[in-house]
């Protein structure tokens, strides 16, 4: 049937402020043709119904455009509908996964009521969509979650939560840890199947966590399966404890920026529990108001709404307005209607909805926290934005260095607080602030992702030599590198402890044997990696280098693990020693360690270069890096820094003088 020959269903207008519309799928047997209906009621009025939740695009991510992945939005075109569902008045274009679910949901025996958006609501009508989504997204409606295909089996194998933390330390394949719950063995091939539907797009999409933190009940289908809500959260929850979910993301080779096995469903759980018992109160919410944003002198619902804007980060959505837009209805169901200054809805372009998100956060928070969440300019996707306006589209980019440990843990500018203007203005799309310009960029290594992944260190181990002997706060040479590298922190201590030294070294001894493996297994010759390792002995670096014979027995031992004949528990151990290091770069992937001009060894931007400069913001915790635009005057952002030995108010100490100037950034 082709289109020109449907009689499409055509909507009528909703009359009233409360009013809405609702599907009844019609009951009938599971292959037969779907029906339904859609008519109009009011909240006061309507029967007990059902919101859908489910991805618009394909089920995982980047299989093509419609997607809640991260595909061209240019344009700003909704999915390409390409079935049709018979309604009563005509028929309705729908995508091939609503199609699917409602298919999967009709029940033999009754009709169902249903709430689901791209039905309920004229997508042509923008005005219609704005009142909308806020009408129904605040109601206490029972979110019937829809996933699809077949649900991987080991997500039904759980563990009662009291019990997790007495089983951190078996590997995925030891015999007696099953036996110890009483459950069979879990199978590879069952643990990659449940990575797999793990990976699938409904779960880091942007409206999922207000849908589940407003339901009153969760209902999950995956094809015919029922799995329980709360037993995906437990295994969630276990694999998060126990590091499985890091250990099976390796094994199966996940790219560094997906999210390990479990670890998405387990956060938006966490969140919705802890938002229903304790509103903006929860743990997250209350510590990265009191540290990152200095809740002594801020506005509650300001500081939750940048709180919420910045957790949702790493979620997608089909239309990148929603990034903000889809999170407004958790601040209304708190505070109430926001009556100041940000007014934003569906008939704004994106880049407007993202500046005024900014301006507003800018000049209302205190400490420019929201700055700290400009990602790197090659990761962006408006390219037309300013620079000081973090693009919320981009969904893969570092942990701010702002929120390391809920940003406790740094205030360089404490020391020259009070000098000049500490609230930023803003000039249509120029940001006006005070700062001070305090060192300059003199020598670059690659960025942390490719340092990782290319298996060179030769620009890690030539920048740190660099320094002398003894770093500026008398630190040895390898300590600077390790501290500096990890930001010197872990999430809930800064310093970071002598523990993420010694997984430093394991680390070291991981990323070695690795390198000598490719080598044997690419039939190249290893004289690199060996030469490379000869230039770690004659530095003062040798204290924290496993010896060669180590490095060689490691690099077998993994070869026969991807060979089948493994010794996981072997290999585990050895990750595991890693682990504290790796999970503290791994937050710093999209950025690359520097030498500054007056000695000091430093985290900047992937994008970078030589002669930007470091500035201090009277009013912020961290550095920031700064370019000169010599054609207007003004400067471009390039994104926070770490540096080492500076974060905690030694520049105004060091240098009293240093003057303030008033800058402004494009």
């Amino acid at each position: 049937m082709v289109q020109e020959q449907l009689n499409q269903y055509q909507y009528e207008p909703l009359c009233e402020s409360r009013a809405f519309r609702l599907v009844t799928l019609h009951l009938g047997l599971q292959h037969a043709l779907l029906r339904c209906s859609v008519k109009s009621y009011t909240l006061d009025s309507s029967p007990e119904f059902q919101a859908l939740s489910y991805t618009w695009g394909s089920p995982y991510p980047d299989e093509d455009g419609d997607g809640d992945g991260d595909a061209s939005f240019r344009d700003l075109e909704l999915p390409t509908r390409s079935c049709y569902l018979d309604c009563s008045e005509g028929y309705l274009p729908v995508t091939n996964n609503l199609l699917d679910a409602l298919h999967q949901l009709r029940d033999n025996t009754s009709d169902l009521q249903l709430w689901i958006d791209a039905i309920c609501i004229n997508q042509s009508d923008a005005g219609e969509r704005i009142s909308q989504v806020t009408l129904i997204k605040d109601e206490d409606a029972k979110c019937a979650v829809e996933l699809h295909e077949r649900f991987a089996p080991a997500s039904n194998r759980l563990v009662d939560q009291d019990r997790v933390e007495d089983l951190i330390g078996y590997p995925f394949n030891a015999v007696e840890f099953y036996e110890k719950i009483g459950i069979r063995q879990t199978l590879l091939e069952e643990w990659k199947c449940y990575a797999t539907f793990h990976r699938r797009a409904w779960f880091g999409r942007t409206w999922v966590k207000q849908e589940i933190t407003l339901a009153k009940q969760i209902h999950v289908a995956c094809g015919a399966l029922r799995p329980k809500w709360e037993d995906m959260y437990l295994l969630g929850a276990f694999m998060r404890v126990t590091y499985w979910g890091v250990f099976l993301s390796a094994f199966l080779g996940q790219p560094d920026y997906e999210p390990t096995p479990g670890n998405r469903q387990f956060s938006i759980d966490s969140f919705a529990q802890g938002f229903r018992t304790h509103g903006p109160q929860i743990l997250e919410s209350r510590m990265y108001c009191e540290h990152v944003c200095a809740a002594n002198n801020v506005n509650a619902r300001d500081a939750f709404l940048e709180f919420v804007l910045l957790d949702a980060r790493v979620t997608k959505a089909s239309d990148p307005r929603d990034k903000v837009l889809g999170l407004l209805g958790l601040v209304t169901r708190l505070f109430g209607p926001n009556h100041a200054k940000l007014q934003l809805h569906y008939e704004m372009s994106v880049e407007d909805v993202y500046i005024s998100t900014a301006a507003y956060l800018l000049q209302r928070m205190p400490l420019a926290s929201y700055l700290s969440a400009v990602e790197d300019k090659k990761l962006r996707k408006l390219k037309d934005l300013p620079s000081w306006v973090p693009d919320l589209a981009v969904s893969h980019c570092s942990t701010s260095i702002n929120r390391l440990g809920y940003g406790q843990h740094w205030d360089c500018s404490s020391t020259i607080r009070g000098r000049g203007t500490s609230i930023p203005s803003v000039d249509g799309r120029t940001l006006c602030l005070a700062a001070v310009e305090w060192d300059e960029v003199a020598e670059l290594c690659e960025p942390t992702v490719d340092l990782v992944r290319n298996e060179s260190m030769d620009d890690l181990v030539t920048i740190a030599t660099k320094c002398g002997a003894k770093y500026a706060n008398n630190q040895s040479q390898v300590e600077a590198l390790w501290r500096t590298l990890a930001a010197d922190c872990t999430e809930t201590e800064s310093p970071a402890p002598e523990e993420v030294g010694v997984s430093f070294r394991a680390w070291l001894h991981s990323h070695f044997a690795s390198a000598l493996r490719s080598a044997r297994l690419k039939q190249t010759d290893p004289g690199r990696i060996i030469k490379e390792y000869n230039c770690f002995q004659q530095s003062s670096m040798t204290d924290l280098l496993p010896s060669l014979s180590e490095v060689e027995d490691y690099a077998n031992i993994t070869e026969k693990l991807l060979a089948g004949n493994f010794v996981l528990s072997d290999w585990t151990k050895m990750e595991a020693k890693a682990e504290l290091f790796a999970k503290s770069i791994s937050v710093l992937l999209d950025r690359r360690l520097f030498r500054s001009a007056k000695g000091f060894l430093g985290l900047c931007p992937a994008s970078s270069e030589i002669g930007d400069c470091v500035w201090v913001l009277p009013n912020a915790k961290v550095p920031f890096i700064l370019r000169r635009r010599t054609s207007t005057g003004c400067h471009e952002l390039i994104g926070e820094a770490y540096l080492h030995g500076c974060m905690s108010g030694e520049i105004g100490r060091m240098y009293p003088c240093e003057s303030v100037q008033q800058i402004r950034i494009q």
